[in-house]
């Protein structure tokens, strides 16, 4: 029993440093793509958009907006107080869908942060199959980073938009716990799958499982004490 607790111990650490090394490789790897970026200008009070000078720009009402860009392994959101302006021609989606499920506005009311925020909130995340670790940016946009290790800016090829290379180092616990099990567990198929076949092949030749120690007459093996199947069913597995 002690004996699988500690491999499975050893598995878990080995799926927590995977876990946190594809986290800070998607940190400093992913530049965010046009199409990824989603808008919403609803503000916390019923009103309409004004039309501003600028044919291709809508002012909104005094509100709470978000701004997110979601994809693969990345996740960063934006949420503003205040008018502000949005590109007409993004679509406005309603606030609660690009509301984030991780860090600290999770579970928070949209009201409840529009009264006690004072600047902008600037969170990102990173990590596969969920994101797992996240940090913040001062004032909301490019700069100092919170809770991570700021690697500078990168611009995506052809485009305008900037993308912040960071070390997120605060963990979100959900997507943590869910990547280290599935990391250990990958770690433990490429482990025991070669292991299985090398004891079924030592096995079939006449030899210990664990140790490839010659079998005698004796039911344990004389070299390292491991328990050996009966001739009769390693013929059988043969």
């Amino acid at each position: 029993m002690l004996k699988w607790s500690g491999r499975i111990l050893v598995f878990l650490l080995i799926g927590a440093i995977l876990n946190v090394g594809v986290a800070w490789w998607l940190g400093w790897r992913v530049l965010y793509q046009p199409g990824s970026l989603q808008i919403t200008n609803e503000p916390m009070e019923p009103g309409e958009f004004v039309p501003q000078e600028f044919r291709n720009e809508l002012l909104g009402p005094a509100g709470l907006s978000i701004s997110r860009t979601r994809q693969f392994g990345a996740d960063h959101v934006q949420v503003h107080k205040g008018t502000t302006m949005r590109w007409a021609d993004l679509p406005v989606i309603p606030l609660d869908t690009l509301w984030p499920h991780w860090g600290p506005l999770a579970g928070r009311e949209p009201r409840e942060i529009y009264e006690s925020m004072t600047n902008p909130i600037g969170h990102t995340a990173r990590g596969w199959p969920m994101v797992s670790m996240w940090c913040a940016f001062e004032q909301g946009t490019h700069g100092p980073v919170q809770g991570g290790i700021h690697l500078g800016h990168k611009q995506t090829l052809d485009t305008f938009i900037v993308t912040d290379l960071v070390l997120p180092l605060r963990p979100i616990w959900t997507g943590f716990a869910v990547n280290t099990a599935f990391y250990a567990s990958v770690a433990w198929i490429l482990v025991a799958v070669p292991a299985a076949w090398c004891r079924r092949r030592r096995i079939r030749r006449g030899l210990c499982g664990a140790c490839a120690y010659p079998r005698g007459t004796s039911p344990v093996c004389t070299e390292c004490g491991e328990p050996l199947p009966s001739p009769s069913a390693g013929a059988a597995r043969s």
